[in-house]
C-alpha cells in the first residue's frame, strides 16, 4: 500500500463521525474537572501572628504569609496567648478541593481578623493617692478570644474549611487614649545639679506650648489631677543666662505614657547670674547735688567694710585674684557714693545725716560691666556730718 493511500486512510478515520468524537472529548474533560473537584485535600500552615493598625492596608494582599489582627485607633497591641502562654505563631489547617489547596500552597496566605475594629472597650486603670497605677473596677488591659469564625473570608477561601490549632487564641490589647496639656511652669518639676536658686522658673517658656501624651485611658485622666506631670533636668554653667531641656513624663515608663508621634516640647528657663561674695573695704565719697553748698559734709569713715557679690565676667575677674589682689583692685576701681539733695520743704540739712550708699565702678569700667555683676549684699547706712 502506498504512503498516500495510508495517509488518506488515517485522515478518514479522524474525520469520520467528527461531531460525536468532539462531544466525547468534551464530556471527558468535564468529567475530569468534576472528579478533580471532588478530590479533597488538606494542608496545615504555620503562620506568624501579627498586628496591624493601618486601615489603608486592609485591602492589600501583601507578599508574605501571616495571621494578622487589625486594631482600631487608640488600641495598642500587647501579645497573643494560648491559655496563659504567650505565642507568636499559629497552625491553620485548610481543607477543601485539592486544586484550591494547591493554589494556597503556591501563594502567600494572609488571613485577616477585623472583628476587633467594632468592639466596645473598657477604660478602668487609674492612679491612687500615692501615685501608683492600680486596677479600678476593671483594667485597661482587654483580652479578646479569636477563632476561625473571626477570619475574613474572600473568594480564595470559598469551599475551604479553616481550622485553627489551637481552636482559639487570645489577643491581649491595651486601650490607649490621648490628652493634650497646656504647658505652664506649675506643671513641671525642675531639677538641676547646679544652684537651684539661680533658676527663674516662673519665667520659663515652652516650645511648642502644648504637649500631647498617649497612654492607658484611665492613667491619662488621672494625670490631669496631678500638679506636676513633666520633669525638666537642667544643666548650666556659671556664665549662662538661660538653660534649655526636653520635657519627660514623670514616671512615664512605668505608666506607659509617651509623647504622641515622639513630639517632645522643650522648656527654656532664664537664669540669675552666679554670684560669689567677698569682704572688701571700699572708699566712701559724698556727692553734693544741692544748689547751696555753703555747708560742707564729710563721712565719719573714709573707707567702709562691706560684702560685695560679683557675677558674670566681673565675677571671673574677681574669682581669679587672691585676697590682697582683690582688695587692691577694689580700692582702685570701686567706690561707695552717697548723695546730698535739697529737702522738699526747702529747709537746710541737719548737721548729721544717715544715708544709704550706692556701689559704683570707677572710670571706663563703669561702661564695661553691667551693674548686675556687682551688688552690695547687705542693707547699709553711713553717717556724714557737716564740717565745723
Amino acid at each position: 500500500m502506498s504512503a498516500d493511500r495510508r495517509k488518506r486512510g488515517v485522515w478518514a478515520i479522524i474525520v469520520d463521525d467528527l461531531f460525536r468524537k468532539m462531544v466525547a472529548i468534551g464530556l471527558a474533560v468535564l468529567l475530569w474537572f468534576f472528579i478533580e473537584s471532588r478530590i479533597m485535600d488538606s494542608e496545615t500552615f504555620t503562620l506568624p501572628l501579627t498586628w496591624d493598625n493601618q486601615m489603608k492596608v486592609q485591602g492589600t494582599t501583601g507578599d508574605r504569609s501571616e495571621f494578622v489582627v487589625f486594631l482600631p485607633s487608640g488600641i495598642a497591641k500587647s501579645r497573643f496567648l494560648d491559655g496563659d502562654t504567650k505565642v507568636t505563631t499559629i497552625d491553620v489547617k485548610m481543607s477543601g478541593p485539592r486544586y484550591k489547596i494547591e493554589d494556597l500552597k503556591n501563594n502567600p496566605l494572609r488571613l485577616k481578623v477585623m472583628t476587633l475594629l467594632g468592639l466596645q472597650w473598657n477604660r478602668n486603670r487609674e492612679i491612687n493617692g500615692d501615685g501608683e497605677v492600680v486596677d479600678g473596677s476593671g483594667s485597661d488591659i482587654e483580652v479578646v478570644d479569636i477563632s476561625a469564625a473571626d477570619i475574613e473570608r474572600d473568594i480564595r477561601y470559598d469551599n475551604i474549611t479553616i481550622e485553627l490549632i489551637p481552636s482559639r487564641i487570645r489577643a491581649e490589647v491595651e486601650i490607649r487614649d490621648t490628652i493634650t496639656f497646656e504647658l505652664t511652669p506649675s506643671r513641671v518639676k525642675f531639677e538641676t545639679k547646679g544652684d537651684h536658686r539661680r533658676m527663674r522658673e516662673d519665667s520659663a517658656t515652652f516650645t511648642p506650648s502644648q504637649m500631647t501624651l498617649v497612654g492607658p485611658a484611665k492613667v491619662l485622666r488621672s494625670l490631669e489631677k496631678r500638679k506636676q506631670v513633666f520633669r525638666a533636668e537642667l544643666s548650666f554653667g556659671s556664665l549662662d543666662n538661660s538653660a534649655t531641656s526636653s520635657l519627660t513624663v514623670i514616671d512615664g515608663v512605668n505608666l506607659k505614657v509617651y509623647p504622641e508621634d515622639g513630639a517632645v516640647s522643650q522648656v527654656t528657663v532664664p537664669l540669675k547670674l552666679e554670684r560669689k561674695t567677698y569682704p572688701l573695704n571700699l572708699p566712701l565719697v559724698v556727692r553734693d547735688k544741692r544748689l547751696d553748698q555753703a555747708t560742707k559734709y564729710e563721712p565719719d569713715e573714709k573707707t567702709v567694710p562691706v560684702d560685695v557679690s560679683f557675677a558674670g565676667s566681673l565675677g571671673l575677674v574677681m574669682g581669679g585674684k587672691d585676697t590682697d589682689a582683690r582688695q587692691q583692685w577694689a580700692t582702685q576701681n570701686l567706690r561707695l557714693e552717697v548723695y546730698l539733695n535739697e529737702l522738699a520743704t526747702g529747709a537746710p540739712l541737719g548737721p548729721e545725716l544717715q544715708l544709704s550708699p550706692w556701689i559704683l565702678l570707677d572710670g571706663p569700667l563703669l561702661h564695661r560691666y553691667p551693674n548686675t555683676e556687682y551688688l552690695l549684699e547687705e542693707s547699709l547706712t553711713v553717717t556724714v556730718r557737716a564740717k565745723k
